[in-house]
């Protein structure tokens, strides 16, 4: 028996000796630099990005560890990380092939520009990786009538290692950098988290969140999440993403369509909506500039188009603003001040509805109501994709507020059914600075000498009546 359990024992430690052996040898294989070459090649092929690495080695349990991860692009590198870690099935190298069942990376860096306005890239894959691809998804060729092929295939060439397959990417605690065509920045994410679950030579799918994402001067985003999925064929789809923004939701969806791009681009169809987002807590989070428009937005809109042609671009949908405010809208605080109302002279509005469409380059307003009491606002009209307005619009006042104001009165049309005048004018400028002739329909005259003489007879007007009531009351408090 002791003899037997010393047999036993040399065989287990000559056994360890051969594995350790083994592992050191298969270590001394991945690291050469044909070996090498070939993973990267590999696992650029499956993960659809040009990968790069320093270093790669094995452990004996089915671990892989690489240091200096990148994925240069033409400035800089898109990606970095100090290393990944992946998961593979041993066994899986005696039939030719490296099974990596998961690939983890922990804090990677992401540094993306602009090739062009509106133009956000990959980096692609080397021409010879690419048209292996490619030839994967050619269909194969018809068989003549005696059932051999039209042209004789060419030899398949000859494999330099094993075929490598990765089943699951992770990435945790990533962060991205955005820079638009001139190099200013653009846009920053953090808190990156992707979760791959379904790698396979045809497509690519899992979730992406992002805790934290700043487009610098316009909006920030909090605990974004979307379903993503991208293939040759159909392209970058995500059914469903969800965000906040402002206190309040955005979600939508995207979807890309190779199969009818064009020499013009690719073409895309979107859906986003947006509810009880505020407006100035959004600016706010995002360091932009206070923003003119204030108040509480919802709505939806659909959207499809062809790259970033803006005349190409069609959709249609409806927004809603409550309690909000407009202080750059001159028309109506000039007007506000003409008529003494506080309110409207910070054009403090109630509820404001927009309907629209959007093609040729333009977007048509069907309706546009603006509630700011005791003025009622609706245009309707179309303006330029750049901005630039063209709408006709209508005031509307109650009949009683107007029976005391015999000057402004005269402009207007005479009383509805519902006991309300209007007066139309024409809106002009951009949404963010709109101008208009309402002040000098509403005076009467194209005068501007005459129109700051009314207004200004309004306001002195309004400040005596003032001073007149302050007086009064302090006479009112001496008698006490």
């Amino acid at each position: 028996m002791k003899r037997l359990g010393k047999i036993l024992l040399i065989s287990l430690a000559a056994l360890a000796v051969l594995l350790l052996a083994g592992f050191w040898m298969l270590n001394r294989w991945v690291q050469s630099p044909a070996m090498h070459a070939h993973i990267e090649r590999e696992l650029s092929k499956a993960l659809r990005l040009p990968l790069k690495f320093t270093k790669l080695s094995v452990s004996p349990g089915g671990g892989i560890t690489a240091t200096g991860v990148t994925v240069p692009d033409v400035n800089g590198n898109f990606f970095e990380a100090s290393s990944f870690t992946a998961l593979y099935n041993p066994a899986s190298l005696a039939r030719g092939r490296l099974m990596i069942s998961e690939m983890s990376i922990n804090g990677p860096k992401f540094s993306v520009s602009q090739s062009a306005p509106g133009k956000w890239r990959i980096p692609p894959l080397p021409a010879e990786i690419q048209a292996e691809l490619d030839a994967r998804r050619k269909p194969k060729s018809p068989k003549s009538a005696t059932g051999s092929a039209a042209t004789t295939p060419k030899p398949a060439a000859k494999k330099s290692g094993p075929a490598v397959s990765v089943e699951k990417l992770t990435i945790i605690g990533g962060a991205a950098e955005l820079y638009d065509e001139t190099g200013a920045p653009y846009a920053t994410l953090s808190d990156v988290r992707l979760s791959l679950p379904g790698i396979t030579e045809e497509k690519i799918e899992g979730s992406l969140a992002i805790g934290y994402a700043v487009l610098y001067g316009k909006l920030a985003l909090h605990d974004f999440h979307a379903g993503v999925s991208y293939s040759e064929t159909k392209g970058f789809i995500s059914p469903a993403f969800q965000a906040k923004a402002g206190g309040g939701k955005v979600t939508g969806s995207f979807a890309t369509m190779p199969e009818k791009a064009t020499d013009l681009g690719m073409p895309f169809s979107a859906k986003i909506s947006l509810a009880d987002v505020d407006v100035l807590r959004a600016c706010s989070e995002a360091s932009a500039e206070q923003p003119n428009l204030t108040g509480i937005l919802s709505g939806s809109a659909t959207l499809r188009g062809v790259g970033d042609h803006r005349k190409l671009l069609q959709g249609k949908g409806s927004v809603t603003l409550k309690n909000g405010t407009f202080q750059e809208l001159e028309m109506v605080r000039q007007l506000g001040e003409f008529l003494e109302i506080q309110n409207a002279a910070h054009f403090g509005i109630e509820n404001s509805t927009l309907n629209f469409q959007i093609g040729n380059d333009r977007l048509f307003v069907d309706q546009l109501s603006v509630d700011a009491p005791p003025l009622i606002l609706s245009a309707t009209g179309s303006s330029k994709l750049d901005g630039k307005l063209d709408l006709d619009a209508v005031l509307s006042v109650a009949n009683s507020f107007l029976e005391n104001r015999s000057t402004l009165a005269a402009q207007f049309s005479k009383p509805d059914a519902n006991g309300r005048r209007t007066l139309p004018f024409d809106i002009g400028g951009t949404w963010s600075k709109p101008k208009s002739n309402l002040l000098e329909r509403a005076t009467g005259t194209t005068d501007r000498t005459v129109q700051k003489i009314i207004v200004g007879e309004s306001v002195l007007r309004r400040a005596i009546d003032e001073v007149k009531s302050k007086a009064d009351e302090e006479k009112k408090e001496r008698k006490k």
